[in-house]
């Protein structure tokens, strides 16, 4: 299998790095706009094809792997398509929902393998925190919290809401198995004149009555990705920079069985033990990348299809609205109750 990677940047030279591992080092080409890049490819990875035209990665490609700008999105999975080759296509799908349905129907009509590049779900950690919450270890999932912080990279095309919090969207839907149905979001900027928000606060409500809370910032000035998940009966705290990065406490606040009906009764608190899963060692993007070969081989969709993709859009715009209206919460336009992975759009 021959595969074109359309951009080597900050995230296209991970992909770079990723292919060659698996094997793919002689069988991939490369474009960029950025003709020092290309040569900086052609020297670190001499193997490799490298070209400034993508028609010609196209014709050379069995698939595709677009790390571009987000406003770029749309125009190159469309012409790979349309050329007839599989599409994986780093996160947000697209800038607007319109573009990635009909990313989703072109992909259908034509048999081809279409994936989102939501690497979180492809991390062994959440991975792990989807097992907990699946299995009903931590009872009902009342509330989520997640904090995604750190300095920059601030984007030209998209504000911070779109570039990170899309990661956490993805993350959410997964471990619930549900989408949102309804969104309010509240955001700000300092540094730019134009609306490029650069924190944001996201907060969502789920059809099982589980809510939470997204916090994404580029102005903080070092790492922060974690994600608390509260349960009825513990909580799981993920931490994503920790070397530890999962563990379970043992945590329950009990209401007496009569309690709003014969006014306040003071809960009771328990405590328990505080566990700490084994974590496989193993790299999400590796693992996105090899879910994309395995899905073009098998003919399944992957976890991240371009349904999938779709959705996380669809929420982004309900948040797009909400800062529109002052962060009044709207309803998010999609079909909560369907299916979140897996050829998961309804006509």
């Amino acid at each position: 299998m021959r595969i074109g990677l359309v951009g080597c940047g900050y995230w296209g030279g991970k992909h770079l790095r990723v292919l060659h591992e698996l094997g793919f080092g002689g069988h991939v080409v490369v474009t960029d706009c950025d003709r020092a890049r290309l040569h900086d490819v052609a020297r670190v990875y001499p193997a490799a094809t490298v070209t400034e035209s993508f028609q010609e990665l196209l014709e050379r490609s069995d698939a595709v792997i677009v790390a571009t700008p987000a406003s770029t999105h749309y125009s190159f999975a469309r012409q790979a398509i349309e050329a007839g080759r599989h599409v994986l296509v780093e996160k947000p799908f697209t800038t607007s929902s319109q573009e990635a349905r009909e990313l989703v129907q072109m992909a259908r009509e034509r048999g081809l393998v279409l994936m989102v590049g939501h690497t979180f779900l492809y991390s062994q950690p959440v991975r792990a925190l989807h097992a907990l919450v699946r299995e009903g270890r931590m009872g009902r999932v009342l509330h989520l919290d997640s904090q995604r912080l750190g300095f920059g990279l601030l984007q030209s095309d998209i504000h911070v809401l779109w570039d990170l919090a899309s990661h956490d969207i993805s993350i959410l839907a997964y471990l619930l198995g549900e989408w949102p149905q309804q969104a309010a979001a509240r955001a700000v900027t300092h540094l730019h004149s134009q609306r490029l928000w650069e924190v944001g606060h996201a907060h969502l409500w789920f059809p099982s009555g589980a809510s939470a809370h997204v916090h994404v910032s580029w102005l903080f000035p070092y790492k922060v990705r974690q994600l608390m998940v509260v349960g009825s009966c513990a909580t799981a705290i993920y931490d994503d920079t920790s070397p530890e990065p999962l563990r379970v406490c043992e945590r329950e606040i009990r209401f007496p069985a009569a309690n709003g009906r014969r006014g306040w009764c003071a809960p009771s608190y328990r405590s328990g033990d505080v566990h700490l899963p084994h974590i496989p060692q193993r790299e999400p993007l590796l693992e996105e990348v090899t879910e994309f070969v395995r899905c073009i081989d098998s003919g399944s969709p992957p976890l991240s299809d371009g349904a999938f993709g779709l959705r996380v859009v669809q929420v982004l715009e309900a948040l797009d609205a909400s800062l529109a209206r002052d962060g009044q919460a709207v309803p998010v336009e999609v079909l909560s109750a369907a299916p979140v992975t897996g050829e998961g759009l309804q006509p």
